[in-house]
């Protein structure tokens, strides 16, 4: 299964969604770690499978990149790009570097950002005001690009770590929120 699946489900769960997100832009910040850059990442390419049950009974759904056929080295030139002609909005605005398209790990965050983007708008009704202005926040972050600052102008844009940590903070606190949710 993948997140747009999961997200249409009827009892949606932001926590497990989110924790989904983050399990895959860990196996991203792999990647990344080794100079390579996944260069389709969408809520169709982000799945996940269910792991064995834990003591207390309960089943955790662990996120796993699908499509892993876009895989590059970090820089690489393209002749190809995956779905750009379906989906312009797709793309990290920085992909093209002159007359060539070339692959950035920048990339990847601006593309996670989306899939955060996407999940919310889905969840918009299960995730706490407070929460979800911290979420788009973080998304507006993952894929900032700043034209006025012609000579960085992914200045703005955080990286797959503070991503990551961002993300993990986010999903406590939706884990406290529902908490006392279920106390009270």
């Amino acid at each position: 299964s993948d997140l747009s699946e999961l997200l249409d489900e009827k009892e949606k769960d932001p926590i497990g969604c989110f924790s989904i997100l983050l399990d895959c832009m860990k196996g991203a910040r792999t990647l990344e770690k080794h100079g390579l850059v996944l260069q389709d990442i969408k809520p169709d390419n982000i799945g996940y499978v269910m792991r064995d049950k834990n003591k207390d009974g309960h089943s955790r759904k662990i996120g796993v990149l699908f499509d892993l056929e876009g895989i590059y080295l970090a820089g690489k030139p393209l002749d190809f790009r995956f779905g750009y002609k379906e989906d312009k909005r797709h793309f990290a605005p920085e992909f093209r570097v002159g007359n060539e398209d070339r692959v950035s790990s920048s990339e990847m965050v601006y593309q996670f950002g989306l899939c955060l983007e996407y999940a919310l708008n889905e969840l918009r009704f299960q995730v706490p005001t407070k929460i979800h202005r911290e979420i788009i926040l973080l998304y507006t972050d993952m894929m900032a690009y700043d034209l006025a600052e012609s000579s960085d102008p992914l200045h703005h844009r955080i990286g797959l770590v503070e991503a990551m940590g961002r993300l993990r903070g986010i999903i406590d606190e939706l884990s406290v929120s529902q908490e006392a949710r279920e106390v009270a």
